[in-house]
């Protein structure tokens, strides 16, 4: 996790050893070849400071496609939700690994076929404000969203612009006006702030993936303010993950060549190396479970040589 802040130059730079790691060269770019990838502050998928950096679950399998597409010059961005959008938007060629649908983004980019599937997301609170929540329970122990947000004075802090699945997406959007939620604008990470806003007292919970948890999950001190983690109601076993770029033909040759690539490497070792970083044995065990089940390869569930 982040603690303190790292200047723009040192992450830059940083992005620019991954990608000269990953064997790429530093040619000239031709006109029409250069692909910006995305990356963002978001363990344990992206990791862009530490010893780490570059090593998160989505970095390293996006490195791997860089190396196996040699017709492009690559080059990573670091990123926020709202400028990614701008630039799909306005045809730029960025390429950003990790994102979900939703209707507004299928207006303005293309997807690949999905590479991975998200564990749900879940609610997070601090210990202390447990026995506020528990009237919004179901039987199952799964928070009732919507009714949370309209019985409850609990104030819940989203990130703008990231996706949460179809599902929260919905419940957002219906409930975008109320004023116990929060929305942080679209910053540099997408999830720790809101976890340093649950210490302050700013809000009261928010909404985190299952593979973010264990990254979280000791951020606040004190029993009071231990974290505790429940699932939503009405959730998927899984959200489908995608590499996305501009709904333009650009764009559209792009993701049929990582489409391409996803269908020959889909079980390859290297590529799914860091898949399950910062996973419990379990959620690896279900993780697995959701590969076999995305494999576009109907059958075929060995690893590549």
């Amino acid at each position: 996790m982040r603690i303190s802040g790292t200047s723009c130059s040192l992450r830059h730079l940083l992005l620019a050893l991954c990608v000269a790691g990953s064997g790429l060269q530093a040619a000239e770019p031709k006109p029409g070849n250069l692909a910006t990838w995305c990356q963002f502050d978001l363990p344990p998928m992206y990791i862009v400071d530490g010893p780490d950096a570059g090593k998160g679950s989505v970095d390293t399998q996006a490195q791997f496609l860089m190396r196996h597409m040699p017709e492009y010059q690559h080059q990573s961005q670091f990123s926020n939700i709202r400028r990614v959008s701008e630039q799909m938007r306005n045809r730029e060629h960025i390429v950003c690994a990790g994102m979900q649908k939703n209707a507004e983004r299928e207006t303005y980019m293309h997807f690949s076929l999905p590479f991975l599937g998200a564990l749900p997301p879940t609610l997070v609170l601090a210990q202390r404000n447990l026995d506020r929540l528990r009237p919004y329970l179901n039987a199952a122990g799964e928070v009732r969203l919507s009714a949370l947000i309209e019985g409850s004075p609990l104030i819940l802090g989203i990130a703008f612009g990231r996706s949460y699945g179809r599902n929260i997406d919905a419940v957002m959007a219906a409930y975008k006006d109320r004023p116990n939620i929060m929305v942080r604008p679209s910053g540099q990470d997408l999830t720790e702030g809101l976890i340093k806003m649950m210490s302050l007292r700013r809000i009261d919970y928010t909404i985190v993936y299952g593979s973010e948890l264990q990254v979280y999950s000791n951020a606040l001190s004190g029993p009071e303010n231990e974290i505790v983690s429940l699932p939503i109601e009405g959730l998927p076993h899984f959200i489908p993950v995608y590499i996305t770029a501009p709904a333009d033909e650009w764009g559209r040759v792009f993701i049929e060549r990582i489409n391409q690539l996803l269908r020959i490497y889909w079980n390859d070792s290297e590529f799914r190396a860091n898949a399950f970083l910062g996973q419990t044995p379990a959620q690896r065990e279900t993780s697995r479970a959701i590969l076999r089940e995305l494999n576009p390869n109907p059958g075929n569930h060995r690893s590549r040589p």
